[in-house]
């Protein structure tokens, strides 16, 4: 016999069958079945608790650690010694500090935007 001949034969004998099944057994399982969604509400309210509790678990430790980094006030580190020295020739510091300006007022927008070309003055 051919493999054509035997998948078709079952494939036709399959078609064609049909079983009902028995009254007994159809009434046990709508019973099962019924007891089963009966009790699937419960199920889900322990669900529900579970993931409340464990919500509420989740926020209690986000809000320990924001009160551990923001709550507490951390020291602020200031300085604890000065030191004062004495300039002896003011004039030639504020020389340095004029150029300092001027070159940087002339050359602002150069040094703001290297890759800018400069604009020629008319």
């Amino acid at each position: 016999m051919n493999n054509k001949n035997i998948e078709s034969t079952f494939k036709e004998k399959a078609d064609s069958y049909k079983s009902d099944p028995r009254p007994k057994l159809w009434d046990k399982l709508e019973k099962r079945m019924d007891d089963h969604y009966a009790t699937a509400p419960a199920q889900q309210l322990v669900s529900s608790a579970w993931m409340s509790y464990a919500a509420a678990f989740v926020l209690l430790i986000g809000a320990g650690f924001l009160l551990s980094k923001f709550g507490a006030p951390s020291q602020k580190v200031m300085a604890q010694h000065f030191t004062f020295e004495e300039i002896n020739n003011t004039q030639e510091e504020d020389k340095v500090y004029k150029e300092m300006v001027d070159f940087s007022q002339r050359h602002y927008r150069m040094l703001i935007n290297p890759g800018q070309k400069k604009k020629s003055a008319l």
